[in-house]
């Protein structure tokens, strides 16, 4: 008589879950971090548009508009 073999994994579903709301987690936390940086420029913009000569407002406004690019200028 032949035997079968179980091949199969068996993968916890808590685990699972657990890595799924990780995900969530972190989607949120990144949404969360967008709507900030975003709330950050018009804040910025708003002291721009009152102090137009204000270079520190103007450069803070070029980082958060473009992370990347300030990076590979330094």
């Amino acid at each position: 008589m032949e035997g079968s073999l179980e091949t199969g994994i068996i993968i916890n579903d808590a685990d699972s879950q657990e890595i799924s709301n990780g995900h969530e987690i972190v989607h949120e936390l990144w949404n969360d971090a967008q709507n900030a940086l975003g709330k950050a420029c018009r804040y910025i913009e708003k002291i721009i548009d009152n102090e137009p000569d204000n270079t520190k407002a103007r450069e803070w406004l070029n980082v958060l508009r473009d992370p990347e690019g300030i990076h590979r200028r330094l």
